[in-house]
């Protein structure tokens, strides 16, 4: 079945992803403890609200199979790519400062699906995908069983506060973690639950879930560090659910045909912000002495907004060249 595209969705994915670039481009700074506490979570349950909206019942076999091999293609081929581009240049510069060529970490990493920097989200949004429509092939009892098994197993596990730094092990924390989500976002839309929610209450929810995010303290899923894991879930799902509420009663203004446009490219940004961050943060160091650094927040405002008139472009000339597949284009 052919989804339409849903606006909010769009415009829901363009905020987190804005604010990611926003959040990279300010490290240490009190906003990255509100955008870290939703916006990746945020991709995640929209997956899951998109798999429960084209499969209304059980998913046949074959569809999965078709999925996985087009999401293995769609995703993998960025993910290689963006990896090695990212690895070739953190190797140049450790050559430049101190004479070692060492990329055998980030090799390692990219090997075992780590990923490099931002680009950890697409092993582990291939896997809570496909996992997720793998059990849709049951019945709902069997997918409900396995959800929330998954949250009370992430939640025990930091709750004991034993988090080991084995990788196998991390990563399959993480890959749980986003499975979690896309089930979440599974139940949110059965239950339809922007059709119960209004203006007040969801303003309520933005303002209370942002104030305990902030009291729970910086948190991530890429750096597993997610403090209260009660309070990191109960976060990410409250702004999420009030931005779905807001976004999806807006009208059509050029704001929110910015942002859909940003959400449905969001996967570009994701692969290519990084390189291009360092870049400037290299060009600042060498030329201005840290000077955008120095800012604080001003400075990251102005390189985040150097960074999405660089991204336009690159957005453009991706779905206008033959290597759109590069970019995880079809």
């Amino acid at each position: 079945m052919q989804l339409k595209r849903l606006e909010y969705i769009d415009r829901a994915k363009g905020v987190a992803i804005l604010l990611m670039l926003l959040g990279h481009a300010a490290p240490g700074e009190i906003i990255n403890t509100w955008i870290f506490s939703f916006h990746m979570p945020l991709f995640f349950i929209v997956s899951g609200i998109l798999i429960r909206k084209k499969h209304q019942s059980t998913i046949p076999f074959f569809e999965v199979e078709k999925s996985f091999q087009k999401r293995l293609f769609q995703l993998g081929i960025p993910y290689v790519v963006f990896s090695l581009l990212l690895t070739f240049f953190y190797g140049f510069l450790n050559y430049f400062s101190s004479g070692h060529w060492s990329i055998s970490s980030y090799i390692l990493n990219i090997v075992t699906l780590q990923g490099v920097d931002s680009l950890w989200f697409i092993p582990c949004f291939f896997f809570a995908e496909n996992v997720m429509k793998l059990t849709c092939m049951r019945s709902s009892v069997f997918v409900n069983i396995i959800g929330v098994s998954s949250i009370l197993l992430i939640i025990a596990f930091f709750l004991s506060e034993h988090i080991s730094s084995f990788w196998m092990l991390r990563l399959g924390l993480k890959f749980v973690i986003c499975y979690s989500f896309v089930y979440i976002g599974y139940v949110l839309c059965g239950l339809s639950l922007l059709k119960h929610l209004n203006g007040s209450i969801a303003v309520i929810v933005l303002c209370v879930c942002s104030i305990l995010a902030l009291y729970n303290g910086f948190s991530g899923i890429g750096s597993l560090q997610l403090n209260n894991p009660v309070l990191f879930y109960m976060n990410a799902v409250g702004v999420t659910w009030a931005l779905f509420f807001f976004l999806n009663v807006s009208k059509d203004t050029v704001v929110m045909k910015s942002l859909s446009f940003f959400g449905r490219n969001s996967i570009i940004i994701l692969c290519t912000n990084n390189l291009i961050i360092e870049v400037f943060r290299l060009l600042d160091y060498r030329m201005c002495n840290n000077v955008l650094l120095s800012w604080g927040v001003g400075g990251a405002i102005v390189l985040t907004t150097i960074i999405i008139v660089i991204e336009i472009a690159l957005i453009k000339l991706a779905n206008s060249t033959n290597v759109k597949f590069v970019f995880g284009k079809r």
